[in-house]
């Protein structure tokens, strides 16, 4: 069918000799051209044509009315200058603008992308820095506590009596009291982590003596577990032979060799 016998391939109401877009339908207005977002802009004139916007900005959006199109607004949501890329200056008054303000609405500084410096346990060290990032602690000593001198001498000598029966895996009775009172230092200090690092002599083979040093540490960490120590608190290190003290060829040396290490760590 056509128009007066004119035809109107598009079926839009518009001959095709009037309409400029003879294949699409389109609107009277535009000469039979099609205006998809219906903001007034013809879709062959607007920049956006499926989002409604403003002849000002060549048929785009602007949402927060800053005059600076959506597409081309870092901030569409929120009004700014143009020489911010449409993002408000400051916010937090960092001097750091908010478009390259990793955190807006934190004061921070220039060289964090304006985002304040991450100190978790608040001891005046940053966590890149700090070796105890949950437990403050002094900056000379990389942000960790500083045990003191009856703390250091308390885990020496608990080490020095963890003795076991021969030539086994299982405790010493001996071993039984200091370990009670290692298991209260460490209710006492809820941040301290525990190292039990086991060591044996180099007699034998050396596959035998790691098995050994595995199941003497864990000894020692199972009986500060049945001392109501959390198990993620204790961890174990076992070297067999592999780091000795003494000379081997001694029984001295072998028995020295054999030993238990602690260490005190903080979160």
């Amino acid at each position: 069918k056509g128009l007066n016998g004119c035809p109107d391939r598009d079926g839009d109401g518009i001959m095709d000799k009037y309409d400029d877009c003879p294949d699409v339908v389109g609107e009277v207005a535009f000469k039979g051209c099609p205006d998809r977002d219906h903001d007034g802009i013809p879709d062959s004139e607007d920049r956006c044509p499926i989002d409604a916007g403003t002849e000002q900005l060549k048929g785009c959006p602007d949402k927060d009315k800053d005059g600076i199109g959506d597409s081309d607004d870092a901030c569409p949501d929120q009004p700014g200058p143009s020489n911010n890329r449409g993002c408000p200056t400051d916010r937090d008054n960092d001097g750091v603008a908010d478009v390259d303000d990793h955190c807006p609405d934190q004061p921070g500084d220039v060289e964090r992308k304006g985002c304040p410096k991450e100190d978790t346990d608040q001891d005046g060290l940053e966590d890149a820095e700090d070796g105890c990032v949950n437990t403050p602690g002094p900056k000379e000593n990389h942000g960790c506590p500083v045990l003191s001198d009856a703390d250091q001498e308390l885990i020496r000598k608990t080490a020095a009596e963890i003795l076991f029966i021969e030539p086994g895996v299982e405790l010493k009775p001996t071993s039984y009291s200091p370990l009670e009172e290692l298991a209260r230092w460490l209710e006492a200090h809820p941040a301290a982590l525990l190292l039990v690092s086991a060591h044996t002599d180099s007699e034998g083979a050396q596959t035998d003596k790691i098995t050994l040093s595995k199941e003497r540490a864990e000894s020692v960490r199972q009986f500060l577990i049945s001392k109501n120590i959390n198990p993620l608190r204790v961890t174990t290190a076992y070297y067999g032979g592999a780091k000795p003290v003494a000379d081997n060829n001694t029984p001295e040396g072998r028995l020295r060799n054999n030993r238990v290490e602690l260490a005190i760590k903080f979160k």
